[in-house]
């Protein structure tokens, strides 16, 4: 007789079959069979090619069309490949300028059983072909598609295709049908972030190129006298006697044919060099040889040499014993040149860029075992990057764990708190660096809708620590048979996730709804909290709390110290003395264990849970601090056993204050902390005072929103001189001096595509500016100014992308102690775009409208809208920081009018003003004109105010663009004119400079990264 619960998990595994097995009736996947001969024209970097390719068709009804990927043809200007680049810019966009670093396809002329079809661009996407059928194809029938082809070999700059010099690495290059399943077609473009979905088949292809080349490919080689060249240059290898080969190298006059074969693979990829040094390796993968290949350049020897092969070898080895027999005969790694990324992988074959060490090791490993992730378990790498890379890259990292389980994170460096984290722990800082500031995406997303930070902290890291809390759940032996059972259903065949969760669910016997609806599809946080730890009867009795949004299994482990007094502990494997794994809840929970004289509690105790806030994760029994307070210069990674404070020195200068110095003390930190504060103490030499600023600021993430990323609440508070000048008539100095209260709230918005470096936000603040005015012979003088605002903004600024775009709107409310008369109300708004229209040149535009509410329209209104841009006496706000307030107009800040010329000239109703600026190619100097149209003040008598226009033109060195740039203002309308010659007859007076340097402040910074 069956238990409860027994029953209960017959049932669930009943269930499970038959879901499985219904799924199993629905799912078939196409075949494709391919014979391919190309000869390699390296003089002119062509490939000239003939395809036959054998398409059956195991869908349960007929097809009308089959879909042809040409990806060369992406390698041109306004394909998804270039607007991604162009996106992404990391300086290859101008490559694309360049007709000679381009690729195509062409020459192709689709026959179908002996007749010719026409072939038609789909959507626009050149390298996606669309071949009508001339009758549908039934169920169960092959075709013979066959094609001529010739591929221009673009430069290997651009991405994963091409060429540098007279070496090739010759991928996605030749036609090959886009899969079809019970969802349809997927005809993707190619693009550098995302990758491939291809049909199983057997591939035979005969390559011909100049006889002193060595390949590294896919696939088995035919050729017994290639194989006896090879031999000969892997023992030359050996022996060194290759250790001074350099290129270039003259092709050789004659040609070879090089054929070979392979089925069940996907993709066909080979790498052409004439300088190749090359190694062998064999090891035994369930009683068949498998031999390992190293491919490297000459120059790269120092970090190949007997090196490179035996990483091959061993991860190989890995990942057959972690996920399943390795099937194929040969495995290769080429040392290359890759565009793409640090590594590429194709069946049976693998490209590295420039590694040195145990990364080189990581890398290898990482891309070899793509063979299982990519190459045998062929998921929707384009839809689903999280079952590939993801995946993958869990294996990887418990791989560095085995083999370099003591390895510092950057070997022996200990700076910056390095010394706290291991190899093993960079995918879980790498997700953190998101994840913390609540930047991230889903784990589920399709490749093109992830930024490219987070395609590397969610698809590789967060997927990584997502995949170990579960392994850490399941235990080893559960998870690793569950793993073995997905590989088994699914190789050589495309399962998603569904799949995945089939095959967990099946072996484990558990309900993983924790993990594939919360940790995958959401950007919810895993966070728990020790609350506390204590001892009753020789039991430990643990109370924890979830302060995250989802209820995945918390894992706490028990150290014992002899003492936790006098001292900070820390984690320390070697000290646990038990360690559970508890299901997840809700709220609070306690836990009582036997204490086994465990003295401290640590949750997530290894970095193997997705839990990324270590600041609460551990408690002793005598209520001691489990975190060091510490101090220093250099900030530190931010980790359970350490809270770091940092102190600074700085220098600056300003007018009043003469030369300042000062220290900066501060907790900044790249991860995204909920508490922050600075606060810089600073003499200034001139005035003989203490100055300086301060700020604090507290962010609440809302990480289970779905539109808000995170509020914060900011106070900052300063002091500063504002001029040191001889009062008229009197030979005694002047001191003026400000001190500055602004508090504000911010909400920063979710972005519905992260692909867009921008900021959204709206918020509200405070500022109450008290100007005192100290003169000796006579008392002091206090003035107080208030500035409320309401704002919003829309903001992408980053010059670093195509196009840079600001809006925002401000509701603006000013008064004046003195000059109660003036108080008023604006409302402001700001739009500026800008265009990339070659290389790092823009077109810009900055469009300022302004209006207020009635106002004494006379020169004592201090609030009333200027045509110029701010110099010091005109930022009432005190927002940005000035050499000279007093009177000095060569410093600008851009705000309301925002001409370059200085002028005296103020509206009280409107304000309406356009620039736009124009990047010289190849200088770092912009052209500029600016317009406006105003309403110009009536007389104190009470004339009416009339509309008035005005222009200007001049020129700006851009330094920094949007930190440091210096202008020249040169044509004007004429009554600007006379006044610039009124106002500046100097020349010199009239070249103005903005250094904007709030812009440089950490957290500004790190807002523009994340």
């Amino acid at each position: 007789m069956m238990s409860a619960a027994n029953l209960r998990l017959f049932f669930f595994s009943w269930l499970v079959f038959s879901a499985f097995a219904g799924f199993s009736q629905n799912y078939f996947q196409q075949t494709v069979n391919y014979q391919i001969d190309v000869t390699l024209d390296d003089e002119n970097h062509f490939l000239h090619g003939h395809i036959l390719m054998e398409y059956t068709n195991n869908a349960p009804h007929a097809l009308e069309e089959i879909f042809i990927h040409a990806m060369p043809n992406a390698y041109q200007k306004k394909t998804a490949l270039y607007k991604q680049i162009v996106e992404m810019d990391k300086g290859k966009a101008h490559l694309f300028n360049d007709p000679d670093n381009l690729g195509f396809m062409d020459s192709l002329y689709f026959e179908i059983d002996g007749n010719h079809h026409e072939h038609s661009i789909y959507e626009g996407h050149p390298d996606v072909l669309k071949i009508k059928l001339s009758e549908k194809l039934p169920p169960g029938s092959t075709i013979r598609i066959n094609t001529p082809f010739r591929v221009k070999i673009p430069s290997a700059m651009i991405s994963r295709l091409g060429r540098i010099g007279q070496d090739y690495m010759i991928t996605q290059w030749f036609p090959k049908p886009a899969v079809y399943d019970h969802e349809g077609w997927h005809p993707y473009p190619y693009l550098t972030i995302g990758e491939f979905f291809s049909e199983f088949g057997r591939f035979e292809v005969n390559i011909t190129l100049p006889h002193n080349y060595y390949l590294g490919s896919t696939g088995v080689l035919q050729n017994e006298e290639e194989w006896g060249r090879i031999t000969r240059r892997i023992h030359e290898t050996a022996s060194g006697s290759l250790s001074n080969l350099k290129g270039p190298i003259n092709s050789s006059k004659f040609n070879k044919t090089l054929t070979y074969i392979q089925d069940s693979i996907h993709d066909f990829a080979f790498f052409a060099s004439k300088t190749f040094l090359i190694e062998s390796d064999t090891i035994q993968i369930d009683g068949k040889e498998v031999i390992s290949l190293a491919m490297y350049q000459p120059g790269n020897s120092k970090n190949w040499s007997n090196i490179g092969v035996k990483h091959i070898s061993r991860a190989v080895k890995f990942y057959s014993d972690e996920v399943g027999s390795y099937p194929y005969k040969y495995v290769t790694a080429i040392d290359g040149t890759i565009a793409a990324g640090g590594g590429m992988e194709y069946p049976m074959v693998t490209i590295i860029g420039n590694m040195t060490g145990p990364t080189l090791d990581r890398v290898i490993a990482h891309e070899v075992g793509h063979n299982w992730f990519y190459g045998m378990l062929a998921t929707d790498e384009r839809r689903f990057p999280y079952l590939d890379e993801g995946m993958n890259s869990h294996i990887e990292k418990k791989y560095m764990e085995k083999y370099y389980p003591n390895e510092g994170m950057f070997g022996d460096i200990k700076a910056f708190g390095f010394q706290h984290f291991k190899k093993k722990d960079e995918h879980y800082l790498t997700y953190k660096l998101s994840g913390s500031w609540n930047t991230d995406q889903p784990m589920n997303l399709p490749a093109d809708e992830y930024s490219e930070l987070n395609y590397g902290s969610v698809v590789y890291a967060k997927s990584a620590v997502a995949w170990d809390h579960l392994r850490g759940y399941l235990g080893e032996e559960v998870f690793m048979e569950a793993m073995h059972h997905y590989f088994k259903t699914w190789r050589f065949r495309h399962p998603g996730p569904e799949d995945v969760r089939r095959s967990f669910e099946e072996i484990s016997g558990k309900d993983l709804s924790w993990f594939f609806e919360d940790i995958v599809t959401t950007t919810k946080k895993v966070d728990y909290r020790i609350v506390s730890v204590k001892e009753e009867n020789g039991q430990l009795i643990v109370k924890v709390q979830n302060k995250g949004g989802i209820e995945a299994p918390v894992h706490l482990a028990f150290m014992n110290f002899e003492s936790v007094d006098g001292f900070k502990p820390k984690y320390d494997p070697k000290k646990v003395v038990m360690s559970h794994w508890e299901e997840g809840f809700s709220g609070s929970k306690t836990f009582t264990y036997p204490s086994e004289g465990a003295n401290i509690v640590v949750q997530n105790p290894d970095n193997q849970s997705i839990d990324i806030f270590p600041h609460n994760d551990a408690a002793t029994l005598k209520g001691a601090s489990f975190r060091r307070t510490t101090f220093g210069m250099i900030p530190h990674l931010d980790n359970r056993e350490e809270l770091r404070h940092m102190a600074t020195p700085w220098l600056g200068g300003n007018a009043g204050d003469g030369f300042m110095m000062g220290l900066m003390f501060h907790n900044t930190s790249v991860f995204g902390r909920k508490f922050q504060y600075y606060a810089s103490p600073t003499y200034g030499v001139g005035s003989n005072q203490m100055v300086g600023l301060a700020g604090l600021t507290y962010r609440w993430f809302t990480h289970s929103s779905s539109w808000l990323e995170n509020i914060e609440f900011n106070a900052e508070v300063s002091r500063f001189h504002t001029n040191s000048e001889a009062t008229a008539g009197e030979s005694s100095m002047e001191l003026d001096y400000y001190h500055r209260f602004n508090p504000s709230m911010v909400f920063h918005f979710k972005r519905k595509n992260r692909k867009k470096n921008f900021n959204h936000k709206a918020g509200i603040q405070m500022r109450w500016i008290q100007i005192f005015n100290e003169v000796q012979l006579i008392d002091p003088m206090q003035t107080n100014l208030f500035a409320h605002e309401v704002f919003y903004q829309f903001e992408r600024k980053n010059y670093n992308h195509f196009q840079t775009g600001h809006f925002g709107v401000e509701l603006v409310g000013q008064d004046h102690e003195l000059l109660p008369t003036f108080s008023n109300n604006k409302i402001n708004f700001t739009y500026e775009y800008g265009r990339r229209y070659f290389k790092d040149n823009f077109i810009k535009m900055r469009i300022f409208s302004g209006f207020m509410t009635p106002a004494a329209n006379t020169a004592l209104n201090p609030f009333g809208y200027t045509l110029s841009a701010w110099s010091g006496v005109e930022d009432y706000r005190r927002d940005e920081f000035f050499f000279n307030r007093a009177g000095n107009t060569s410093q600008y800040l851009q705000q309301e009018g925002g001409f370059l010329v200085h002028t005296n000239i103020r509206a009280y109703s409107s304000m309406n003003t356009v620039r736009l600026k124009f990047d010289l190619p190849y200088l770092p100097l912009s052209i500029f004109g600016e317009g406006a149209f105003f309403d110009a003040p009536g007389t104190a008598s009470g004339d009416n105010a009339s509309w008035k226009t005005h222009y200007s033109t001049g020129i700006i060195f851009d330094i920094i663009p949007d930190i440091f740039s210096i202008g020249l203002p040169l044509i004007h309308d004429d009554e600007l004119s006379a006044m610039v010659d009124d106002l500046q007859p100097k020349f010199i007076n009239r070249i103005r400079f903005s250094l904007k340097l709030r812009e440089l402040s950490p957290s500004k910074l790190l807002r523009n990264i994340f």
